[in-house]
């Protein structure tokens, strides 16, 4: 178990999880910047959820997640811009919630969350493995998050 401050948590996992780009599209998929903003979004929604369940045990990730809303570009008094972000943000994360929840159910199909992500980005993907492999990316780094979250403790 690794303890550290929540500021140096929160800059590692900000560094690792959210700037370097973990996942992998489809090959049609061009890398236009609204491809690039949407895959950090939902690499910081999956953050966030996994910091939200660590939060429950371990309530010093808290400062952690504040830390970490900084990052990415929350401010204490939103405008109209953070206001979207937040919307941004949360909408990323029932998304995300909704693949989850789909998996757990043991559903033979969660390419339909695949083909609502990229059709929402305008790309028309219809092979369901290349689909089912999409959404099975976005489950492998939230659980890669957790992982990595319950080996650290936020000390202040």
């Amino acid at each position: 178990m690794i303890e550290e401050n929540p500021t140096g948590i929160a800059e590692s996992l900000f560094k690792e999880f959210i700037q370097t780009k973990h996942c992998r599209l489809p090959e049609c998929v061009p890398e236009e910047p609204a491809v690039v903003a949407k895959i950090r979004l939902y690499q910081f929604a999956s953050l966030m959820l996994a910091i939200l369940n660590e939060e429950q045990t371990k309530p010093s990730y808290a400062l952690v997640r504040g830390h970490l809303e900084r990052l990415f570009g929350f401010s204490l008094s939103p405008d109209e811009k953070g206001v979207k972000l937040l919307t941004d943000v949360r909408y990323a994360m029932s998304d995300l919630s909704d693949l989850l929840i789909l998996i757990s159910r043991e559903n033979p199909a969660p390419f339909t969350w695949s083909l609502r992500w990229l059709a929402s980005i305008g790309v028309d993907e219809n092979n369901p493995a290349k689909l089912v492999l999409f959404s099975l990316n976005w489950i492998e780094y939230y659980k890669a998050v957790v992982d990595s979250l319950r080996e650290i403790t936020p000390v202040a």
